[in-house]
């Protein structure tokens, strides 16, 4: 493979990187594994920086996978007696591979943390024996396991998600949560899928629902005509003298807009007053 194939290589990658077809970017990271380099392959193309983007910013775990273990092999190439030695290039490499090392390490980090106020957050007894402390450590390892699986991808979200069940679980008005994941009712994949909304407490959920029933009715139309029964008006449908006239304020304070409308107690049909059109 010359310089131009693999410099054809790099720029096919990033594109398919940018428009998200990992499964092309797949096989050409295996068509790459099984072709040999050299260095001044390496050092004459963009083909290390396009992985090591790759591989810092790839949502599928496979293909990252793939693009790592490449970035060992050529770093063996890097170091080869029978290469040139080319200290710079080296080092790109090096510290490629090294910040991809960091990143690991900042997640294990972080997730561990979690974990560790999870078990907090399910140990409000701090004198909890051995055995119940396992047995809750499982459980913080069980629900942090899920709920990375769910935003492995975007910390942010996976930092927010741990925030909510935190809040939660340390929340006095929410008992039910702690004891259902300690009973098992409530088991840690449901748990860690939960939004805020699910993980109220009773109390919070039916003021909430006082409050949407109280905006629906506010916003709805009543149910049959009221007003001033007149018989001076004839329906256009069914031609009966028995009508209701309603009239309705629509408008700000301000500026006030009267409308009247007009109900047959016979046939049900009704129009309003500009012009006696028809609804």
């Amino acid at each position: 493979m010359d310089l131009q194939e693999i410099t054809c290589y790099a720029t096919r990658i990033e594109k398919l990187h940018k428009d998200g077809n990992y499964e092309d970017i797949s096989s050409l990271l295996t068509d790459l594994c099984n072709t040999p380099v050299v260095l001044s392959q390496l050092q004459n193309t963009a083909i290390v920086q396009t992985l090591c983007q790759l591989v810092k910013s790839c949502p599928v775990a496979a293909v990252r996978k793939t693009a790592k273990d490449l970035l060992s092999k050529w770093k063996q190439v890097c170091s080869s007696p029978y290469e040139h030695k080319n200290i710079k290039h080296r080092s790109k490499i090096k510290e490629c591979t090294k910040s991809l090392k960091e990143e690991d390490s900042g997640s294990t980090n972080l997730r561990a943390k979690c974990v560790e106020l999870l078990l907090r957050a399910l140990t409000p007894d701090q004198e909890a024996d051995v055995e119940a402390t396992t047995q809750l450590s499982t459980l913080a390892h069980t629900i942090e396991k899920h709920i990375h699986a769910l935003h492995s991808q975007n910390q942010l979200k996976y930092k927010s998600c741990v925030r909510s069940k935190l809040a939660n679980l340390k929340n006095p008005k929410s008992p039910h949560l702690r004891q259902g994941l300690l009973t098992g009712a409530l088991p840690p994949e449901v748990f860690a899928r939960m939004s805020s909304k699910e993980m109220a407490g009773e109390e919070l959920q039916q003021l909430r629902e006082g409050y949407t029933a109280a905006g629906i009715s506010e916003h709805q139309l009543p149910c049959g005509p009221g007003g001033m029964r007149t018989t001076k008006v004839r329906c256009r449908r069914c031609e009966a003298m028995d009508c209701t006239v309603t009239q309705v304020c629509r408008g700000t304070n301000t500026d006030e807009e009267v409308v009247t409308f007009v109900t047959c107690a016979g046939c049900g049909e009704q129009w309003y007053h500009s012009r006696w059109v028809c609804l």
